[in-house]
C-alpha cells in the first residue's frame, strides 16, 4: 500500500483471500490488509527477510576520525508514486535539486560522500546527481565524493560499511543502513519506511520524499556526526 484505486484493492483482497499463509513485515501492512475486510486474526508478523542476510565481516580501511566523518547517500529515481503522473518530472527535479544541496552542504562541511543506488533504475538519478554537483572553492567538485553502482543488497551493505551515516530513500536501503548499524535518514516515499525507523528508535529522522526540508536534514546530520557511537548503540540495541 497505498492504493487508492477501487478496483485494484479488490483484486489485492481477492489475491490475499486466496493465500493458505500469509505474514507481514510491519503492523501498517497487517492492519493495511485487515481494514480491507480480511480475516488477519491467524496472520503472523516477522521481520522483512532481508535481515537474514549475513553482512560484511570485514571492515574496510577508512579514516574513522570524526572530522574525516562519511556520508553514504542512497539515491533514487522517483518521479511520484503513481506510475506516469503528469507532475512526476518536476517531482523528480525537485528531489534532485534538493538532495544535491545536502550534498553540496556536506562537502563545504568537509564531508566524504559516498553515492550509491538500490536499483539499476537508479542510475539515471546518480548521474544527474553527481554530473550536476557546482564546483567547490578549490575547483575540484568531486574530490569527496565517490560513485558506486550497487546493483545488490551485499553490495549496497558493503558501501555503507565506508561510511558513518546514511541518508537513503529505498526501502531496503534504509534496512541495509539499520543492518550494518549505521544511523539512518529516511527520505521516504511510503509508510514502510516511517515503521521501519520507529522499530528502531528513530522516527525523529523520517521526512518525505516529495517535500523533505535541506535544513531540517543537513541539522540533524550534523547533530549525529557528533555522537556516532551513542547513535550506533542504539540501533545495536535495538
Amino acid at each position: 500500500g497505498p492504493i487508492h484505486n477501487a478496483l485494484s484493492r479488490r483484486f489485492l483482497k481477492a489475491a490475499v483471500q486466496m493465500a493458505e499463509y500469509r505474514s507481514y513485515r510491519d503492523d501498517f501492512s497487517l492492519h493495511y490488509v485487515r481494514d480491507l475486510g480480511v480475516d488477519v486474526s491467524r496472520d503472523l508478523r516477522f521481520p522483512d527477510l532481508a535481515f537474514g542476510l549475513r553482512a560484511p565481516t570485514h571492515d574496510p580501511v577508512v579514516d574513522r576520525r570524526p572530522a574525516h566523518a562519511a556520508v553514504g547517500v542512497g539515491v533514487m529515481h522517483y518521479r511520484g508514486w503513481k506510475r506516469g503522473q503528469a507532475d512526476g518530472e518536476a517531482i523528480y527535479r525537485s528531489y534532485i535539486a534538493k538532495l544535491s544541496a545536502v550534498i553540496g552542504r556536506l562537502l563545504d562541511d568537509g564531508r566524504r560522500v559516498h553515492l550509491f543506488m538500490g536499483d539499476k533504475a537508479d542510475e539515471t538519478a546518480l548521474d544527474d546527481i553527481f554530473h550536476g554537483l557546482a564546483p567547490r572553492p578549490s575547483g575540484a567538485s568531486h574530490a569527496f565524493v565517490s560513485v558506486a553502482r550497487t546493483a545488490s543488497l551485499d553490495q549496497v551493505m558493503e558501501e555503507l560499511k565506508k561510511v558513518d551515516i546514511a541518508i537513503v530513500s529505498r526501502y531496503h536501503n534504509l534496512l541495509c543502513a539499520l543492518k550494518t548499524g549505521r544511523p539512518a535518514f529516511s527520505l521516504g516515499y511510503a509508510q514502510k519506511n516511517d515503521e521501519l525507523m520507529a522499530a528502531f528508535g528513530r522516527s525523529a529522522f523520517c521526512q518525505h520524499i516529495e517535500d523533505f526540508d535541506v535544513e531540517v536534514l543537513i541539522g540533524q546530520v550534523r547533530t549525529a556526526l557528533t555522537d556516532l557511537d551513542g547513535a550506533r548503540k542504539e540501533i545495536e540495541q535495538h
